[in-house]
């Protein structure tokens, strides 16, 4: 998975575009702000399958444990 980086105005001006660029490209898009924390932009079923496999990953590492 790739991230790339942009201004908050660039992403304003070509949300759209972005959007789609993000969820076609599987890609991860931080959003740079002036004097604010920046925020990174993911398609919705990418952050699924992340979070997914954070939750999986204690209960797969228990399954292996030696008993």
């Amino acid at each position: 998975m790739l991230s790339r980086e942009t201004t908050y105005s660039q992403a304003r001006a070509n949300l759209a575009s972005i959007l789609d660029q993000v969820y076609d490209q599987r890609e991860i898009l931080v959003i740079k702000r002036d004097n604010q924390k920046n925020v990174a932009l993911i398609a919705e079923d990418e952050l699924s399958s992340i979070l997914e496999t954070i939750y999986l990953l204690p209960i797969a590492r228990k399954c292996q444990a030696p008993l």
